[in-house]
């Protein structure tokens, strides 16, 4: 059953930095207005010295306006205005954090695995890593988490990412890599979730399984391990490379053609992104001297 309209705004501005009887308050200005605060504390059944302290709290928040006359009659701040204006003092508390986190030392490189507990988890992950790939991203991923994230995909190709994609339902993706999986309908049948998977440099890897629909979490892990990113990224790369040798096949293509789709679909070139430096790291060994030089 639907909650009614004021428990909804109430629990809406909760949301938002209120407490439970400021957004009360709030809600009940909404429906009557002005009045005092008295007749608040009347209205909404609650001790006048709590509500007149919540009150201050919301003039100091500029949620509410007090009539400068000996009435003292209250009256809310139109919504459309109390939310830009939350809007506003957000956006400056962000860039005010960005400016102090940045001004803290980095953390240390970090080769274990966490566990993501919740979708938006999952999602805000996904977008982070293809935010800072620098040189390509690879993906096998089922049609729910793609429709989320196919905006950031082609955005990542558009700044010049190289994406790699498997997918499972008909799409495609200016500049990017698409193959679609040419058994993709009896996977879907056989496999009732939604599976993602994402490597990012071989450097950063991501594997997620959500429930359909509700997009609910199975089991989703992350990790940052050059060592298993590393091979995540070959893997995935020979799967999406074998998923199109086997369209290219169903298809009737010569010879000619399926060696350019082996070409297209090769492991790429270790020297050409972070994991590989990564990796040497974690191993105590060094980049070649002469890595920069060589052809992929």
């Amino acid at each position: 059953m639907r909650k009614s309209p004021d428990i909804e705004a109430a629990q809406a501005l909760s949301e938002l930095g209120f407490n439970g009887l400021e957004a009360e308050i709030y809600v009940f200005l909404q429906r009557e207005s002005p009045v005092t605060g008295y007749r608040v504390a009347q209205g909404i059944g609650k001790p006048a010295a709590n509500v007149y302290k919540a009150i201050d709290t919301l003039l100091a928040k500029g949620a509410v306006e007090l009539e400068d006359d000996k009435t003292r009659q209250l009256r809310p701040v139109p919504y459309r205005e109390l939310l830009q204006g939350l809007e506003r003092r957000y956006r400056d508390h962000l860039t005010a954090a960005a400016t102090s986190l940045s001004e803290l030392p980095g953390p240390q490189e970090d080769v274990r695995i966490y566990q993501l507990q919740t979708r938006d988890q999952v999602i805000s992950r996904c977008r982070a890593m293809l935010g800072a790939a620098e040189r390509i991203a690879v993906l096998d991923i089922f049609p729910e988490p793609y429709s989320v994230l196919r905006t950031d995909l082609q955005a990542a190709v558009d700044r010049g990412l190289e994406v790699v994609i498997r997918l499972y339902s008909p799409d495609d993706i200016a500049g990017a890599r698409v193959v679609l999986s040419p058994d993709h309908e009896q996977i879907l049948e056989r496999l009732p979730a939604q599976w993602l998977n994402i490597v990012v440099d071989g450097s950063e890897s991501l594997m997620a399984v959500l429930r359909s629909g509700s997009g609910e979490v199975v089991q989703a892990v992350w990790t940052a391990s050059p060592i298993l990113s590393y091979v995540r990224h070959s893997s995935l790369m020979s799967e999406v490379g074998f998923a199109a040798v086997r369209r290219d096949l169903e298809m009737g293509a010569s010879l000619p053609e399926i060696e350019k789709t082996v070409e297209a679909h090769r492991f790429v070139s270790t020297t050409e992104f972070s994991g590989y430096s990564r990796l040497l790291g974690v191993l105590g060994l060094s980049l070649p001297a002469d890595s920069s030089e060589r052809e992929e």
